[in-house]
């Protein structure tokens, strides 16, 4: 048996951890009380990040992704996260936006899109859509590309 210097309560040798460099070999406060006082330890210590969702993760890619491709084409880029918000549907084809890893089912995934191309990366030019939308430029259809259009046509008229 042996006293806790720290609860003050006698216990089994059992309920002490290992200490090699005691008299005893232990330590001298119980395991119930080291627990406790790690616990605290860690509070005090260490600050606890709620983890991330896919939401946040799919922000911060946008971010950082948008900035090498300013950095790249020497356009202006002063956006932060807060100015990306993911929409749940796509506001061009009213579709949910959900992230996909398959290349082949990615047309709705979330996509940063600038508004007016020649303006880069600011505040109040981007705008989350699908990566259909966005790509749409490059190779849709007539339909597609009026669907686009429509909507862009909108957004701008809203801006000026």
């Amino acid at each position: 048996m042996k006293v806790c210097t720290e609860c003050n309560e006698e216990r089994l040798l059992s309920e002490y951890h290992k200490h090699k460099y005691t008299k005893d070999c232990l330590q001298s406060i119980c395991k119930e009380c080291w627990n406790k006082r790690s616990i605290e330890y860690r509070r005090r210590t260490y600050v606890y990040k709620p983890k991330r969702t896919q939401h946040d993760r799919d922000r911060a890619n946008m971010l950082l992704r948008a900035r090498a491709r300013a950095t790249k084409k020497g356009i202006p880029f002063d956006i932060t996260l807060e100015d990306i918000h993911i929409p749940e549907l796509c506001p061009v084809f009213n579709k949910p936006l959900k992230t996909v890893k398959n290349p082949a089912c990615r047309d709705f995934s979330p996509s940063l899109d600038r508004i007016n191309p020649k303006l880069g990366y600011v505040k109040g030019n981007v705008i989350v859509v699908s990566l259909k939308a966005n790509v749409m430029k490059n190779n849709g259809s007539l339909n597609d590309i009026l669907l686009v259009y429509n909507f862009y046509k909108g957004l701008y008229a809203e801006k000026h």
